[in-house]
């Protein structure tokens, strides 16, 4: 039993959130929190994490280490640190080699581990975020809107990482795609109430649509079409959608990285052959000039392939609208 709680209540002034809530983990579940924006979610992540007061008792098991991801966690990354100095000595065992190779599945390959946290964009700071999480030597694992800011290629990485975890976890989520190979129990929170659904994210939603079409039939029983049958069709039409974008999406997004770093490139070539100083040395005039040419063929040719991908992606996009 990694945590027990008691009898918890919470309230926000005058907006109660929760009144006599009684929850246990099982060791080794991947559960999702579920519900409508504003339910409790983050609230009851909060208050399993220890990190919020509340009402009532919140047993922690022996030997139980949490690590927490909120939302906003990555703005704590100290600006003057490196990628590099921000993921190290958090897990001794962790070789330098283990260490780039981990942040290099978080997209931060070769000098690009030497940023300072400082200058980094919201979505490689959720990304370095992560990768810390991931390092820690913890055996409760709660995230909250984890793939908030994340790419495609972070996400994939992120996902086999909570596949492969071995202790409990608590994922905060509306990212089907993402929670249905990773989650094996869907915690339900609306109105204050929570309801268990002992399956994985596929099994919550079907039984969701379920209770959906009986309240419908209830009120429309004349309807020739239910509401379950209209949602199948839907389903099946993003998942249709899904899987004949997936690969494209991928493909766009790489390039859009690639792009990136060749104007990137481009820019510091550019700035190196217009200063004055350069001309002083005519092998790296030589050098620099047949490298942004080279540079400059490239990136036409990576920003050509992308339009034509964008196009075709945004043809099979109309297709399922």
């Amino acid at each position: 039993m990694p945590v027990r709680l008691n009898n918890v209540s919470k309230s926000y002034g005058e907006k109660e959130i929760f009144r006599n809530i009684d929850f246990e983990l099982t060791r080794g579940e991947k559960i999702a929190f579920v519900g409508p924006n504003g339910a409790g979610k983050t609230t009851l992540a909060k208050i399993i994490a220890g990190i919020i007061p509340f009402s009532g008792e919140r047993i922690p098991g022996h030997n139980t280490m949490i690590s927490y991801y909120a939302q906003d966690i990555a703005d704590e990354l100290e600006p003057d640190l490196d990628i590099i100095e921000s993921v190290e000595g958090i897990n001794e065992e962790m070789t330098v080699g283990q260490l780039r190779s981990l942040l290099g599945s978080f997209l931060f390959s070769g000098d690009d581990v030497f940023k300072k946290a400082g200058i980094l964009s919201g979505g490689e700071k959720s990304r370095v975020a992560l990768a810390k999480i991931l390092l820690q030597k913890s055996n409760l694992l709660i995230l909250d809107e984890p793939t908030n800011h994340l790419d495609i290629s972070s996400k994939d990485v992120l996902q086999k990482a909570l596949i492969n975890y071995k202790g409990t976890l608590i994922l905060v989520s509306h990212d089907v795609d993402f929670l249905q190979p990773v989650i094996t129990k869907v915690v339900e929170i609306k109105e204050g109430r929570f309801r268990i659904f002992y399956g994985g994210i596929d099994y919550y939603l079907s039984k969701r649509e379920e209770a959906e079409d009986k309240a419908s039939m209830q009120e429309n029983t004349g309807s020739a079409v239910s509401k379950k049958e209209q949602k199948r069709t839907e389903a099946e039409k993003r998942q249709k959608k899904y899987a004949a974008t997936k690969k494209l999406t991928e493909d766009v997004a790489s390039l859009e990285a690639e792009i990136d770093k060749l104007e990137e490139r481009f820019d510091e070539l550019t700035a190196i052959l217009n200063n004055p100083e350069t001309y002083a040395r005519g092998d790296e005039v030589r050098e620099k000039t047949g490298e942004i040419k080279m540079v400059k063929a490239t990136l036409e040719e990576k920003i050509s392939l992308w339009t034509f991908l964008s196009e075709q992606l945004a043809d099979i996009e109309k297709k399922y609208s």
